[in-house]
């Protein structure tokens, strides 16, 4: 009891008896508080009675109990005081493999607190042995905790014993029974590696290389999963002739192929990490066996880490000898592993920035070939990076080698591969020369853009204003405004609503008195239309005009339409009405104040609640 007093004793003893079960009723907590019943005596505050006490909570019926006892075991430790807890409690613990995994999990995760509790850092390696005990538990997750708290205990230890200790728990770990405490080991030797002796480092390369090669799946997983970790600790001359002779050549041939998808992860590591030469044998070696393998999710894994493994190489390499491998993989009888090439040749592109000529001699021509590709996936892929090539090849060469690929893409059946397509062009208009482009996609553009799914119409309305840049008054007028007055009209809301948001870019490009002769006549004829949802396009329309017209223009082309429609007849329109009236006071005009006032408090007593709410919100708004 040296640390605690003994009314801190009965304190805690009252706590822990005390839990909160939260129970969720009508979006309320009620509390459940249940007392303890006995009383509480200066004799029962002795140890032992708090170590029976914690056993009894922690062997209860009752999981809450469970939880909250073990969530308190910093508390228990230190009301048995130091050396009862260093005997007694942490002797209990040996013992924890047979509690429930939730109990185990929050043990192993304050367990790493107890050092203080048990004597200081003199005493912390006394909690190595429950929590090689946690660390071999059958949950994923309590083995993780317990690797977390030994190594928060192994930092404590003393640096002139710590060795020693860290040496013996993994190798106590790596050659345990249970293949659990192995596949810990990897993870506990990668966290201690760097506080090792010089001897120990070789030693525990050599326990390393074991999991490696286990007779258990999960282990060499485990041992695969870290070794970018260990290889970030390693100088290049034991990569060289450790990890890469001992463990990569091995793994790379292992019959389980969820082992070996582990391993393209620990190349982007090892090859920024050797100097060329190195990388060169040791990495391109690897990757020409990789692309072999018979499973294409590791194919697809190492596809993925392409254009990390081969950022340290220089061009000639590059070019040389990691692009025929990611060409090898754009041709995998699998989709997912052409997919996965396809990004990577994204990921690669910033690496070929000044290899012109060779990315549009072998890239363009390779991914131009998997625009027929039998999967929707890999066609929709190609088609969302296909425009990332143009900084790259120069505008002239967009409209030579990429351009011609548009009226294929978007002429495809999966609609995906055409909004990705759109999507792609609208990410590098500043990129590309639209004047040569626009020409070349117009015609398909318009083929396509009656018939064409709502998700591909919207994609092509925001290119629209792009276009019309290019297009002119005249041109637009002839070829794109009809589409426009379409759009406006269509019967998907998104279609309508994105066409409108692109309205005050058009009259940015084309000027007001453009807008006022071409664009507000057909605006204005809506609101006698039969749909509600048309004549909600008018109101729709002025909103997006604030800004780019004047707002004089506004009030004398659009407040006459405004007003007639608050007497429209659905409710829809009329909280509309309420709301777009507001836009109008920017005129400053005390007739346009009066105007829109006098029609708002009619609005105000309208029948319909929501058409009440609005005008009496936009009433104290115009106040």
């Amino acid at each position: 009891m040296s640390l605690f007093s003994f009314n801190s004793m009965k304190h805690y003893l009252l706590k822990f008896r005390y839990f909160i079960l939260k129970l969720k009723s009508n979006q309320m907590y009620h509390i459940k508080i249940v007392k303890i019943n006995k009383k509480m005596s200066r004799q029962q505050a002795d140890p032992a009675f708090v170590l029976n006490f914690f056993t009894e909570e922690l062997n209860s019926d009752n999981v809450h109990h469970r939880l909250f006892a073990a969530s308190n075991i910093q508390l228990v430790a230190a009301a048995m005081g130091a050396e009862h807890a260093r005997t007694e409690l942490v002797q209990f613990l040996m013992n924890a493999n047979q509690l429930d995994g939730e109990v185990q999990m929050i043990l192993a995760d304050n367990m790493g607190n107890l050092v203080k509790y048990v004597g200081g850092p003199e005493y912390a390696s006394s909690l190595l042995g429950p929590l090689k005990i946690l660390a071999s538990a059958e949950e994923a997750i309590v083995r993780d905790k317990a690797i977390d708290s030994m190594n928060s205990v192994c930092n404590a230890i003393p640096a002139a014993s710590a060795d020693n200790f860290l040496m013996t728990t993994a190798r106590d770990l790596a050659t345990a029974e249970f293949f659990t405490a192995r596949a810990s080991a990897s993870a506990f030797i990668v966290r201690i590696y760097d506080k090792l002796s010089e001897t120990n480092k070789t030693s525990v390369r050599q326990i390393y290389k074991s999991l490696v090669k286990d007779e258990t799946p999960m282990v060499r997983r485990s041992a695969l999963k870290y070794l970018p970790q260990l290889c970030e600790l390693l100088p290049a001359n034991i990569i060289v002739s450790e990890i890469a002779k001992d463990i990569l050549m091995g793994s790379v041939n292992d019959d389980e192929d969820s082992v070996r998808l582990l391993l393209p992860s620990s190349l982007s590591v090892i090859s920024a990490k050797l100097g060329d030469s190195d990388r060169l044998n040791i990495i391109v070696s690897l990757g020409k066996m990789i692309v072999k393998d018979g499973s294409w999710r590791v194919r697809s894994a190492f596809a993925t880490e392409i254009p990390a493994i081969a950022k340290p190489f220089s061009p000639d390499v590059i070019v040389n000898e990691i692009c025929p491998i990611l060409f090898r993989l754009l041709h995998d009888p699998e989709a997912e592993a052409k997919t996965a090439a396809c990004k990577a040749t994204s990921g690669m592109l910033p690496l070929l920035s000044k290899q012109e000529n060779f990315v549009i001699e072998k890239v363009i021509p390779e991914l131009s070939s998997l625009t027929n590709d039998g999967s929707p996936t890999v066609r929709r892929e190609v088609a969302l990076h296909i425009m990332e090539l143009a900084p790259i090849v120069g505008k002239q060469h967009v409209s030579q080698s990429i351009i011609p690929l548009f009226g294929q893409i978007l002429h495809d059946t999966d609609n995906e591969a055409s909004v990705a397509l759109l999507t792609s062009l609208l990410q590098h208009v500043e990129e590309v020369d639209m004047n040569s482009i626009v020409p070349a996609v117009l015609p398909t553009i318009l083929e396509i853009a009656n018939d064409a799914h709502w998700r591909v119409i919207v994609a092509i309305i925001k290119l629209i204003p792009s276009f019309a840049a290019v297009l002119g008054t005249d041109e637009f007028g002839k070829k794109l405004f009809p589409l426009v007055q379409n759009w406006l009209t269509f019967q998907f809301f998104a279609v309508r609503d994105t066409m409108t948001q692109q309205l005050g870019l058009l009259v940015q490009e084309f000027g007001s008195e453009w807008a006022t002769q071409t664009l507000v006549p057909f605006i204005l004829q809506l609101k006698t239309r039969e749909n509600y949802l048309i004549r909600q396009v008018t109101l729709m329309c002025i909103s997006r005009f604030h800004g780019y017209m004047p707002i004089n223009s506004i009030v004398k082309y659009f407040l006459p339409t405004v007003l007639y429609m608050s007497n429209d007849r659905t409710p829809n329109v009329k909280f509309m009405v309420a709301k777009t009236l507001l836009l109008f006071l920017g005129a400053n005009d005390q007739k346009v104040t009066q105007q829109v006032s006098a029609c708002l408090k009619t609005l105000s007593n309208d029948p319909d609640t929501d058409v009440k709410y609005y005008a009496c919100m936009a009433l104290l708004k115009c106040q």
